[in-house]
């Protein structure tokens, strides 16, 4: 990375002529605030502080028995709920503060950081962590909100939070008697609290020396986060991690370039332009995301876009946030005016717009082991070949996902409700986790195991083939060996081919060998739309319903055999997706040492 031809040296010369500016650009510029201003007043913005924000409402407690929830139940949800709600009144009043809202309180803001003061940084299930995701987020927030309103805030405000800021932080990343595993890891950990630091430290510490030592030690560290992503830009822990782990990684090369006044840019290298890249290839229809290892569903933030596009033009990713939606049907969308209500992306923000055009590229990572394809205008499917020994992973080889319009009729069912037993010995006790909550195979009763001995790979036939040829050749085929993903000694090989034509058919066929014959086969699919098994048992109609517009498609098996029907509960399946999870069960009537058990799965039109 960059920093390997840069020394602290270097480094401090380049910071000391900005050493009064933010770690963010925009905040101290009044253009861009009064832009921010008219953001506010014309998305809706400025009203819904008006409304939202009273400085005379309690703030919340963070009480004994709240925080000790986690460890009587493993439970997170009691104790972050109220963090969140915490969290959320201190930005909402820091940003009304900002803007001039009438609904701004300097008192207000005062007795929300001194809260934070008096409370707790660190999450329950972090607590033997001696720097977290929250701590660290939360100190560069109270850093930065100090800086910002150093103006206005009492002078033993700012000193308090100065104190607990270093107590908690920074007398504490570069101590060694204090590691934390996070600080060299692969994981969404390492980009995380390396990036808060490295912000809190450019505004709590004022001399270029120091500071530079301290920056310095810490982007070196981000190094090996990077270089966790595989060489296609993939991310193995998963969309929403890609956004969480990578998008402050962003954030701090987006800071540490304003404060060198553009001098170092460490998102100027072909690796990270690859992985700014990914959400294109990950997200797939509106805030529909391929939802492999532990992602949830959501648009990219506007801010990710916002920073990666100061550092690097990729106007793409404006593609895939949200918009502001008018109050009433009635009321058309206007010039697609992209969401946002934080301070960070409004100063940030230069007028950009929601970009309304569809992506109808077909994407491959075979790094990473992950493609996406299109087939014609309403469908789209994605898989994943990948391993299962990665950070967040499932076992999930041979996964994937059939889109028909705005549903996943097929699906990647996405990540657990976190709990204690999320990150313990006890993960694969959890569905969603587990290769039996995804749409695989079950050979001899036996499911998918964790270990980097489970791997499979992936090609792809047909990419990106062009709209104006001839039908049969824009069909487009994903094979997936997935001969090394069970432990079964008498797999020799299995090999999956998903094939999908123009017209949206998908066609599944699992080609099998074995040295023995097989005691039993299941062939599994899992949506999360409802679900009923027809007549004869060989075919089950997915969607549809009362809605004309709904979304559906016909499950077929083009063997010989019968579908039997799960639904599994929410409180179940323990999964985010509080819909009940339906798993479609496929036996043949004969086994065989070799077999091709074939599905296809045929989308109903408009209106059936």
């Amino acid at each position: 990375m960059i920093f390997d031809r840069i020394s602290v040296q270097e480094l401090q010369r380049l910071l000391t002529p900005h050493m009064d500016r933010p770690a963010w650009p925009g905040l101290d510029d009044p253009a861009v605030k009064e832009r921010a201003r008219q953001y506010a007043r014309a998305s809706g913005l400025w009203d819904k502080l008006s409304e939202q924000l009273d400085a005379a409402a309690p703030i919340p407690v963070f009480r004994h028995s709240d925080y000790r929830d986690y460890r009587r139940t493993g439970r997170r949800q009691h104790f972050e709920a109220l963090m969140q709600q915490r969290r959320q009144r201190t930005e909402q009043a820091a940003l009304a503060l900002w803007l001039d809202h009438p609904a701004g309180s300097v008192d207000h803001m005062q007795d929300l950081l001194w809260a934070w003061c008096e409370s707790t940084w660190t999450l329950p299930a972090h607590e033997r962590r001696h720097i977290e995701l929250l701590s660290s987020h939360l100190g560069l927030t109270l850093a930065e909100y100090t800086w910002l309103f150093r103006n206005q805030l009492d002078t033993d405000v700012q000193e308090r939070i100065g104190r607990e800021i270093t107590q908690r932080l920074l007398n504490v990343a570069l101590d060694w008697r204090r590691p934390d595993t996070w600080q060299t890891s692969h994981t969404n950990w390492n980009s995380v609290c390396n990036a808060n630091l490295i912000q809190t430290a450019l505004y709590q510490i004022l001399e270029p020396e120091p500071l530079a030592t301290f920056v310095h030690t810490l982007a070196r560290r981000m190094d090996y986060a990077i270089a966790f992503f595989t060489p296609d830009g993939g991310c193995p822990e998963g969309a929403s991690y890609w956004e969480y782990g990578f998008g402050h990684f962003i954030s701090a090369a987006l800071a540490i370039h304003h404060r060198t006044g553009g001098a170092i840019n460490l998102a100027d290298d072909t690796h990270v332009h690859r992985i700014c890249e990914f959400p294109l290839a990950a997200q797939l229809r509106g805030r529909q995301r391929a939802s492999f290892a532990d992602c949830h569903h959501g648009y990219l933030a506007a801010e990710t876009a916002l920073m990666i596009n100061r550092l690097h033009a990729l106007p793409a990713l404006f593609r895939l946030v949200d918009r502001v939606t008018p109050d009433t049907p009635e009321v058309p969308i206007t010039g697609g005016l992209i969401r946002m209500a934080s301070i960070r992306s409004l100063a940030l923000y230069e007028g950009q717009r929601h970009d309304p055009t569809s992506d109808r590229s077909d994407y491959f990572l075979p790094d990473l082991g992950y493609a996406k394809v299109n087939a014609g205008d309403d469908v789209i499917l994605a898989a994943l070949a990948g391993r299962n020994d990665v950070p967040h992973n499932h076992n999930d080889i041979g996964s994937f996902i059939y889109m028909v319009r705005d549903a996943a009729i097929l699906c990647d069912p996405g990540a657990p409700i976190y709990t204690s037993r999320t990150f313990s010995a006890r993960r694969y006790d959890i569905l969603m986790c587990r290769s039996r909550g995804h749409s695989v195979p079950l050979i001899n009763g036996q499911e998918q195991l964790a270990g980097a001995q489970y791997v499979g790979t992936i090609q792809v036939q047909g990419l990106n083939a062009a709209a104006e040829a001839p039908a049969p050749d824009r069909t487009k085929s994903i094979l997936i060996d997935m001969s090394r993903a069970y432990a079964d000694p008498t797999l020799t090989s299995l090999r999956r081919e998903l094939r999908v034509e123009p017209a949206g058919v998908l066609t599944l066929t699992d080609t099998y060998a074995l040295s023995e014959l097989p005691n039993s086969i299941q062939e599994a699919f899992v949506t999360y739309e409802p679900a009923a098994i027809e007549a004869d048992g060989r075919s089950v109609r997915i969607g549809g319903g009362k809605d004309k517009d709904a979304a559906g498609a016909v499950l077929t098996a083009q063997c010989g055999g019968r579908f039997t029907l799960e639904s599994i509960r929410p409180e179940e399946h323990e999964g985010r997706d509080q819909r009940p999870l339906q798993r479609l069960a496929f036996t043949p009537d004969k086994l065989a040492r070799e077999m091709r058990l074939t599905f296809t799965c045929t989308p109903l039109p408009p209106g059936r």
